[in-house]
């Protein structure tokens, strides 16, 4: 087991920059949305798209599918 080696750290002020509680993120979509239906389809997509080589993603069949599918959902991002 290691020592702490800054057990004040957590007391540690950045003067740059907001601090970090004034950064705030939206809630999770609810889980029968339809905005959480297209994260997962997304990921999904992702996942399905992994390997392919961004030199080939004009002329990819899979790659295509993907864009044709994920422009039916509305996606913030």
């Amino acid at each position: 087991m290691l020592k702490l080696s800054n057990p004040l750290a957590e007391n540690a002020f950045d003067l740059e920059g907001l601090d970090s509680c004034q950064f705030t993120m939206p809630p999770p979509p609810d889980c029968a949305s339809a905005a959480q239906a297209g994260e997962m389809v997304e990921l999904y997509w992702q996942a399905l798209t992994r390997d392919v080589p961004f030199s080939r993603w004009d002329r990819d069949a899979t790659i295509a599918a993907a864009a044709d599918d994920l422009k039916a959902f509305e996606l913030d991002h």
